[in-house]
């Protein structure tokens, strides 16, 4: 549907419930599952960059059973 008959009218718009309108980070746990005790869980962290965020991010561990590391 033309309005105005100008092809370059659109009729349409777009909306974005979550952008951030700042740099910011995103941070990516792989595998998204754990297993059940008493297995050893190993994850790889991925922190990625939104819209050129360039600060450290910093990381920490917090609970776990005694004697079980976390790195």
């Amino acid at each position: 549907m033309l309005y105005n008959q100008d092809p370059t009218d659109q009729s349409f718009a777009l909306i974005c419930a979550n952008c951030t309108l700042r740099p910011d980070f995103t941070l990516t746990a792989m595998p998204a599952s754990r297993p059940c005790a008493p297995a050893s869980a190993i994850y790889t962290l991925t922190i990625g960059a939104i819209l050129g965020y360039n600060q450290p991010v910093s990381l920490s561990a917090t609970g776990g059973l005694p004697g079980h590391d976390r790195v």
